[in-house]
């Protein structure tokens, strides 16, 4: 496919200059177009020159009419001219103007402000690519410069310049008849004076064409046959004129048409598939625009009076090219650039030719015309290729699935699911249920210790008494206490006697041999003892997932197999008569059921336990989870009672260093002193606040599908794709509903993530892509393998 070149001249005239025209760049599989600005003066003297190189043209031509004086020039090729014949016309003028005409012309394209517009046309060209530029506007006297001559097509061999109406649109399209072949009608008018017999010749002996030769023919015959008949092409060769009113052309010696006269039988034959209008006659610039007004695809007509002999080498060498594979502007190009070797006999014979296109359709090749414009071969497969459609959905939908157990996805799953989860419409409060007590590194020298060491056994003694005094529902002690020398006789009494205290342990990491583990606080029954170990990490060590429960191999050091925030939420049920049933699984909390995860993560990913996903509250800062107190300010009394009582209070620490107990969750910390990751008790504060959210405030858990579910869900969109492609008109609307589709479903996993949904989106978004993709990819190369067919 070729680039095109757009310049929008607007609403100015050559009167007054073209003060913003615009310019575009566009190329094929390129939603957008690259968009420049350009202007051009006044060129009053333009219009005067062209004005008197029209008039000594058509006088050149005026000495050698043959016939008919009120129709348009023809010469004889054979005649030979007599210079004295030249006594009222003087060819030194002439020439004169030949010169001068294309010298103005690009002077005035080489002014200030269309000069730096070119040089960045240039950069974005390559010399030796197919170019269309279009010359939009709505000035006649635009038009008729001979557009030929600007210099910029010496540098570029492939580029043509086609006109075009400021308005424009598809136009209608019906059905098309199915028989091959490229239906051609000929209308050979009024021949008095010329000879049409070397057009008729050259059609004829077309492969591929199938034409119809009426021979000046009556008004109703001509509208009779493109309302009943379907035609590619539309051809006359005769006798034609603008200059009246409106443009004409003549059928026979006493009837002429206008294109108004032909309105609906020309609508009606567009509509049926007519691709291409050639009128190979004097004088057609009128034609052209009014048949514009039609929403044609392509017009050729001449802009003046034209020798018959050039008329027929202009068909011959167009028409030669054409059939022959070369594109519409390409075969048009060259048939012009050849008659230049007529110079001497016929001088601006070159000039003649005009090309008229509507950009919203694409110009017509033979091969498209031999099959029928792609609507009709688009009919005519139409089912199968919604079967294709369907197969490939189904094997995209295959490969996707089989792809996701390979965890080549998982990445890009999880930092979707991250995106989403984080766009909220309205923030969460934090959860008042919970209250922090913060060991931090200002709270240990307080205490005359290390940035980084430990309490002692009588420091937390004294925490937890002052504690039970403030009366909480439920204390989680987040600190190991399994060494003798961070025990005490008070610290071992305590433990003895808080009823509502739950402890930790730590089940030895068999991927870290350092790792041997933590026994549990002594005097803490076990039915109070809760695992701190978080779940797996996934691959960007991000923690997304919690254990609600673990089966220990090796029970020495932690023969408790629920988990710390589980058995504190736990506990907070019991306390507040909650219905619970963890007997037997899936576990159920009153209404909420919890089971294990089945979707999401490939399935062979070894989940360690019973596990689910976290869905924390959105946070900046560790006081977005729960209320908090450092341990210092808890001891100096700096706090409320009423944030401890009937609450659950968590202790645990919050200190710098590589091996502290911090971990990236998808809410990295943005006001923690450039520390990005969130501390251990920080993390089992938004695993119980999920639980205690899920059953007193019908907050619910994430939630995904069954592996059934995702497949269906994945070919559906799959689907969507390929019929996306199918019924897209051209490869740039197939991109453009692609993503249109891409963004519709981003915003409905959004939608569904706000009630705690994760469904898939990358291996959807990729199905949808590829399934739309592969039918596009298969039409394309289905179109190129025709010609071979045919041949």
């Amino acid at each position: 496919m070729s680039k095109s070149i757009v310049l929008n001249f607007g609403s100015g005239d050559l009167q007054h200059g073209f003060s913003q025209i615009q310019v575009e760049v566009r190329e094929p599989y390129h939603p957008a177009p690259i968009k420049l600005r350009a202007s051009l003066p006044a060129a009053p003297d333009l219009v005067e020159l062209y004005r008197r190189w029209q008039m000594f043209y058509r006088e050149y031509y005026q000495q050698f009419r043959q016939r008919s004086q009120q129709l348009a020039i023809v010469i004889d090729p054979d005649l030979d001219v007599d210079e004295a014949d030249l006594t009222n016309f003087s060819e030194i003028d002439f020439e004169e103007l030949r010169q001068r005409l294309p010298e103005r012309l690009n002077d005035w394209l080489d002014s200030e402000g269309f000069r730096a517009t070119e040089r960045q046309l240039r950069t974005l060209l390559d010399p030796q690519e197919e170019i269309q530029i279009t010359i939009e506007t709505e000035d006649d006297q635009v038009r008729q410069l001979p557009w030929c001559l600007w210099s910029f097509l010496d540098d570029y061999v492939n580029a043509e310049i086609e006109l075009s109406n400021l308005e424009y649109c598809p136009s209608l399209k019906t059905a098309a008849e199915t028989n091959k072949g490229v239906r051609i009608l000929v209308l050979l008018g009024n021949s008095e004076g010329i000879d049409v017999t070397p057009d008729q010749k050259v059609i004829a002996q077309l492969a591929g064409a199938k034409p119809k030769f009426l021979t000046e023919p009556s008004a109703e015959a001509v509208s009779d046959r493109l309302w009943k008949q379907s035609w590619d092409i539309l051809f006359f060769a005769g006798h034609s004129s603008s200059r009246e009113e409106e443009g004409c052309f003549y059928l026979n010696q006493t009837e002429k048409l206008t294109i108004d006269d032909l309105r609906p039988a020309l609508r009606t034959a567009i509509a049926n598939g007519l691709k291409l209008a050639i009128f190979n006659s004097c004088d057609g610039s009128k034609l052209a625009t009014e048949l514009a007004d039609l929403h044609i695809p392509a017009i050729i007509v001449m802009r003046e009076p034209i020798p018959d002999a050039i008329a027929h080498r202009f068909l011959k060498y167009f028409l030669e090219s054409f059939s022959t594979g070369a594109s519409l502007h390409k075969a048009f190009r060259d048939a012009r650039e050849k008659l230049r070797v007529q110079q001497r006999r016929f001088p601006c014979a070159d000039w003649l030719p005009m090309l008229f296109r509507n950009p919203t359709e694409p110009a017509p090749t033979w091969v498209q015309l031999l099959n029928h414009s792609q609507r009709s071969s688009r009919t005519k497969s139409k089912q199968p290729r919604y079967w294709q459609v369907l197969m490939i959905a189904l094997l995209v939908t295959a490969l996707m699935q089989k792809i996701r157990q390979f965890h080549f996805f998982q990445p890009l799953e999880l930092a979707s699911l991250d995106q989403m989860m984080r766009i909220r419409l309205e923030k969460e409060q934090p959860d008042k249920r919970l209250f922090v007590i913060q060991v931090t590194p200002e709270s240990l020298k307080e205490l005359k210790k290390e940035p980084t060491g430990f309490l002692d056994g009588d420091e937390v003694a004294d925490i937890l008494r002052k504690l039970t005094q403030n009366k909480p529902q439920v204390i989680g002690l987040d600190i190991y206490r399994d060494k003798e020398q961070y025990l005490s006789p008070k610290l071992k009494q305590q433990l003895q006697k808080i009823p509502n205290l739950i402890g930790i342990c730590k089940v030895p990491d068999e991927d870290e041999p350092r790792s041997i583990g933590n026994r549990p606080p002594p005097g803490i029954p076990i039915e109070r003892i809760g695992f701190s170990d978080f779940a797996p990490l996934d691959v960007d060590q991000v923690l997304r997932r919690h254990l609600f429960e673990m089966q220990v191999d090796e029970p020495k050091f932690c023969e408790t197999q629920i988990s710390f925030a589980t058995q504190i939420a736990l506990a907070y049920f019991r306390a507040k008569k909650v219905p619970l049933d963890i007997n037997k699984k899936p576990w159920k909390f009153r209404n909420v059921t919890v089971q294990a995860m089945t979707g999401g993560y490939p399935q062979s990913v070894d989940l360690g336990g019973m596990q689910g996903m976290i869905r924390y509250r959105s946070y900046d800062k560790l006081e977005d989870i729960a209320p908090s107190v450092s341990l210092k300010d808890f001891l100096n009394d700096d706090f409320e009672p009423n944030e401890v009582q009937g609450r659950i209070v968590l202790i645990g620490y919050n200190v710098p260093g590589e091996d502290s107990d911090r971990l990236l969750t998808p809410y990295p910390l943005k006001h923690n002193g450039g520390e990005r990751r969130t501390p251990g008790v920080f993390i089992h504060a938004q695993i119980i606040s999920q639980l205690l959210s899920a059953v007193m405030d019908k907050r619910p858990l994430i939630w995904w599908w069954p592996r059934w579910g995702e497949a269906i869900w994945i070919a559906c969109w799959a689907l969507l794709g390929g019929a996306i492609a199918v019924s897209s008109k051209s490869i740039h609307q197939t991109v453009v509903l692609s993503v249109c589709s891409v963004g519709m479903l981003w915003l409905i996993c959004w939608i569904v993530s706000l009630e705690a949904g994760w469904i898939p989106f990358v291996p959807v978004a990729l199905a949808l892509l590829a399934t739309s993709g592969s039918v596009m990819l298969i039409a394309q190369l289905v179109t190129i393998s025709v010609p071979s067919k045919s041949n």
